[in-house]
């Protein structure tokens, strides 16, 4: 047993981890498992345990911290100027109405703009219906060597000599499985720094590593589960991991915003089809497990009403504490 802690990332370096466990350390196969309870907790203790996490040692973030901390960068990149307030805000729109899609997910109808600006105000930039939502849940997956499957339970539908697959094998597996292509952990500051700037966000050398390993570009890639505790991280995200070029998200959210008010094909707007942690629910470091499962959903043809057509690879990213770690899987 091994417990992994990078905060929100912990899924996807558990992913990760559990692939090098196979390759090099002669692992049949590795379950990665994540499960948390936030929803069932009382407000005062989950502030405190929230809190207690993600507090510098200067004290110098207000409570609650981690959307005071989230906030600044926010604030941040409002001064720069490449977004606004409305952009962000739009963030939280676009997830409930890619949740109200998901049957499991928490969020059941889609947020109007204006509902997500007067919601109740969190931090100066943040208000409640932009932070992810509190839940309980968990979920698992299992990474395994292809050779261990095929000698010791039998082989799938792609390896086998007649093409039929082993009927030991679930659903799955059956079909071939997932194969994880590449991945890229790395790190930030622990703690948000008195000044905000470009050093201190790590999701763009994860991209850049996980993208290199899978040899690999993002126009490669034909969905995408982003990580969106708070509008700020999503935006940043869809700029390190390729989805839009420097400087360009909110246009892209907004023009999103509209391409979605009206009915819309999952295939228009193909990133967190599950609502992310936004709408479709997040328990603390759950939810880049949820991103995992979505992805694999999306390649084996499975999602449904909520299928993008033609995937055949996927990104996931998670982020832990105020973008203090990133990791990224390509599959």
């Amino acid at each position: 047993v091994r417990t992994i802690d990078t905060g929100g990332a912990g899924p996807v370096s558990g992913l990760l981890e559990a692939v090098r466990m196979v390759k090099e350390e002669r692992c049949n196969a590795v379950a990665v498992v994540a499960g948390d309870a936030v929803s069932s907790l009382e407000g005062p203790e989950f502030l405190r345990r929230a809190d207690q996490g993600c507090q510098d040692p200067e004290n110098s973030l207000p409570s609650p911290c981690i959307p005071h901390g989230y906030d600044q960068v926010a604030q941040w990149l409002l001064k720069q100027g490449g977004i606004s307030r409305k952009q962000l805000a739009m963030v939280s729109v676009l997830m409930s109405r890619q949740a109200a899609r998901h049957p499991e997910a928490l969020t059941r109808r889609a947020h109007s703009l204006e509902e997500v600006l007067k919601s109740r105000r969190i931090a100066p930039a943040t208000n409640l219906l932009e932070c992810a939502r509190r839940a309980d849940g968990g979920a698992a997956i299992i990474v395994a060597s292809s050779s261990f499957m095929d000698d010791y339970i039998g082989h799938d539908s792609v390896s086998s000599q007649d093409g039929d697959a082993n009927p030991k094998l679930g659903p799955v597996a059956a079909g071939g499985g997932i194969v994880i292509l590449g991945g890229g952990e790395a790190s930030g500051p622990l703690y948000p720094p008195g000044t905000i700037d470009e050093s201190m966000f790590s999701c763009e050398a994860a991209s850049r590593s996980a993208f290199s390993e899978a040899q690999l570009v993002p126009e490669d890639i034909q969905w995408f589960g982003l990580y969106d505790c708070y509008p700020v991280c999503f935006i940043r995200a869809l700029e390190a991991c390729g989805v839009t070029g420097k400087g360009q998200c909110g246009t892209w959210v907004e023009e999103m915003f509209r391409r979605t008010s009206t009915a819309y094909e999952p295939k228009d707007f193909p990133i967190n089809t599950h609502g992310g942690l936004l709408a479709f629910g997040a328990p603390w470091e759950v939810p880049a497990m949820y991103n995992i499962i979505e992805a694999c959903d999306q390649i084996r043809g499975t999602a449904g009403s909520r299928q993008v057509p033609s995937v055949r690879r996927a990104l996931v990213y998670g982020n832990g504490g105020i973008f203090s770690h990133s990791a990224v899987a390509i599959l």
